[in-house]
């Protein structure tokens, strides 16, 4: 009963350590795309978005 008892700890443990990580990585990712978000200012790069720049005829910036 011990052994299977400490086999769950060691399990859970595991588990706890994988949704950990996995919660940063995931939290790190979201603020580093914000970021990149947040500093895109410049024109727009993909080709419809510059289409849509040229129908508008107003430049972002």
């Amino acid at each position: 009963v011990k052994v299977e008892y400490e086999a769950k700890i060691k399990n859970l443990t595991r588990e706890n350590a994988l949704i950990s990580t996995a919660w940063y990585d995931l939290t790190t990712r979201l603020q580093s795309n914000h970021v990149v978000l947040q500093r895109r200012q410049d024109a727009p790069r993909s080709w419809l978005n510059k289409q849509r720049q040229m129908v508008n005829a107003t430049p972002r910036r």
